[in-house]
């Protein structure tokens, strides 16, 4: 489901209204909300997409949501998982899109 607007999460701040609203009442001033989007390295160069796999399951919230699974539960989202990766193999490593802002203010 969609969280709500402004809910906790990974994409809180999604919205630069939002964003401006949050700077605005805390008296910041020259609110400045810029965007940037290209690739991201996910791990370090020459890493395959296995190596990019076992990275994000042994550091991230990817750990948490198996981690109750049986071993064959896992092991097949780990091998499903690897492969997603592989489509974004390049250059030896693998790089995702990604979106940022760049947000600058004063006090």
């Amino acid at each position: 489901p969609k969280p709500e607007p402004g809910a906790p999460g990974p994409f809180a701040y999604s919205n630069t209204d939002y964003i401006r609203s949050i700077l605005d009442s805390a008296n910041y001033q020259n609110i400045e909300i810029d965007s940037w989007s290209g690739e991201l390295l996910i791990g370090r160069p020459g890493m395959s997409p296995k190596d990019v796999a076992t990275f994000l399951f042994s550091s991230s919230f990817l750990v948490r949501s198996v981690q109750n699974n049986i071993a064959e539960v896992e092991t097949t989202i780990f091998d499903e998982f690897t492969q997603e990766l592989a489509k974004f193999y390049k250059n030896g490593g693998v790089y995702m899109p990604a979106k940022s802002w760049i947000i600058s203010a004063t006090k």
